[in-house]
């Protein structure tokens, strides 16, 4: 009996971490489909995805748009644009200013990315990605594709991050939920 409780418990709190994550991916996928709606596609096909950008007055108009969104989304760390160029996905505008330690200059390759951001430049679905670690930390993401009004292909895709460590803690509660619940029938003999 005491197995089958046990063993009940543990199912019951890998099934409510899943729930929640799933529920959580969910919140952010919506999250960075909404700050794409607000987004002028016509504005960011006018970007190259380089360094010519900082003189162009749609690049500090969507890393502003990026930092008035970044308080309302808390446990997001990282709000940017990414574009594939000549085979490569480049970073573009994002939320975080220059003299940021994180920051990416527009151009900049991103040597490795997720299958999940791929797939999205190549289907136009948008997707979330991880726990997934690159060279900045470990993450879990949301990418949304810009459409262009003419064609409806991915012009660009807004990456949404949140840390493993955040992610993780977001879910862990409902994880030990479960788990206090048996360790309390197991306690009183039950």
């Amino acid at each position: 009996m005491v197995a089958l409780t046990a063993t009940g418990g543990w199912l019951s709190s890998q099934h409510f971490a899943r729930a929640r994550d799933r529920q959580l991916r969910e919140e952010l996928l919506t999250q960075a489909r909404a700050i794409v709606r607000t987004m002028n596609p016509r504005r960011v096909a006018d970007l190259t995805f380089g360094p010519a950008d900082l003189l162009k007055p749609e690049h500090p108009r969507l890393c502003a748009q990026f930092r008035a969104y970044r308080p309302h989304i808390p446990k997001a760390r990282w709000i940017y644009l990414m574009a594939e160029r000549d085979g490569a996905i480049v970073f573009g505008p994002d939320n975080l200013t220059s003299a940021d330690p994180d920051y990416s200059d527009p151009g900049e390759v991103y040597d490795e990315p997720p299958s999940a951001l791929l797939e999205v430049f190549k289907d136009g679905e948008d997707r979330t990605a991880g726990p997934y670690t690159d060279r900045w930390g470990s993450f879990v993401s949301a990418f949304a594709s810009v459409n262009s009004p003419l064609t409806g292909k991915s012009i660009a895709v807004l990456g949404l991050d949140i840390t493993t460590e955040r992610w993780m803690a977001e879910i862990r509660p409902a994880r030990q939920i479960p788990l206090i619940f048996t360790a309390g029938l197991l306690a009183l003999g039950l």
